[in-house]
């Protein structure tokens, strides 16, 4: 369904208490009482997305790496080993600009409210030191 903001609302068939909404492509998880209702009122249809178990079990990456064309963005996000010169690219994402643009205001948003619950995060630099190549 679409809320007022235009996003898509996404019903998970577990009995979670979370839905995920999507605007273009970029979602969040969001309380699935306060927009049902809306939704529902707005008379669109829901939106079922179905996900396999491989990628729900989701890929641990430390190195996050993004290269860009006039057209799209890459995200490569890998995994390196402490004290090793070579990791290996475990998901590539490849995605428009416009919802660059919408996944950097959700993150900004998401990590805001996360410091609000959690605390400040360190701006400590955690990056080894090391050279990436691109070939």
């Amino acid at each position: 369904m679409i809320d007022e903001e235009g996003l898509f609302e996404f019903e998970e068939e577990d009995d979670n208490d979370t839905d995920r909404h999507e605007g273009d492509g970029v979602y969040s998880e969001i309380d699935k009482k306060e927009t049902t209702e809306s939704s529902q009122k707005a008379g669109v249809p829901k939106l079922q997305l179905d996900i396999e178990d491989l990628v729900a079990q989701g890929v641990y990456s430390n190195l996050a790496i993004s290269n860009y064309s006039q057209e799209e963005f890459v995200l490569d996000f890998a995994f390196l080993q402490p004290h090793m010169k070579k990791g290996k690219i475990r998901s590539r994402v490849i995605i428009s600009p416009n919802n660059v643009r919408k996944l950097v205001e959700l993150l900004s948003k998401h990590l805001d409210d996360y410091e609000d619950r959690y605390g400040s995060i360190s701006d400590t630099d955690g990056n080894p030191n090391f050279r990436i190549s691109f070939n």
